[in-house]
């Protein structure tokens, strides 16, 4: 019993490096990408992040988060020296 549940143990993290090599994305779908373009439009708005949060029904963290990365991917980059 022991030696088959280490065997099977073996087998699965095997198979889980191999996914990981391929690029196989594990665990969980991120969900934020669905509410992005609403952010996005209410940023643009002006609403504030707690707005937008009680609004599409998300944590404020959520929210935060959502409203970072879109201010970061709309912000023009900085020349460097």
């Amino acid at each position: 019993m022991e030696f088959e549940r280490s065997v099977i143990q073996e087998r699965v993290a095997a198979r889980l490096k191999a996914a990981k090599a391929r690029g196989v994305r594990l665990g969980r779908p991120p969900m934020l990408a669905q509410h992005r373009a609403q952010v996005a439009h209410l940023v643009a708005e002006g609403t504030g992040v707690r707005s937008i949060a009680r609004l599409l029904k998300i944590s404020v963290g959520s929210a935060f988060k959502l409203v970072i990365e879109i201010k970061r991917d709309a912000a023009p980059a900085k020349p460097e020296e």
